[in-house]
């Protein structure tokens, strides 16, 4: 799923996409930590989800997606996160 560049500030809407989606591409939006911890967003249990980017938003942790043990590839740079 692909919604790069859509001045999206939350991710929403995505229990149907449970075990299907593989990859998911979110960079150059205004995503914050609130706005990716929504229950029927990225908390979900994705079992299937590899790639995820989430690349020049405006997150300042990882806990968002800490819980996706699929992940095989996670983009995160331009954002704000903490070393």
């Amino acid at each position: 799923l692909d919604v790069q560049s859509n001045r999206l500030t939350s991710i929403t809407g995505l229990t149907g996409q449970i075990e299907s989606l593989e990859e998911l591409y979110l960079a150059h939006n205004g995503i914050d930590d609130d706005g990716a911890m929504l229950e029927t967003g990225l908390q979900l249990q994705f079992k299937n989800l590899t790639t995820l980017d989430l690349s020049k938003n405006r997150l300042t942790s990882c806990k968002p997606f800490a819980h996706l043990e699929s992940l095989n590839e996670l983009w995160l740079s331009e954002n704000k996160i903490a070393a």
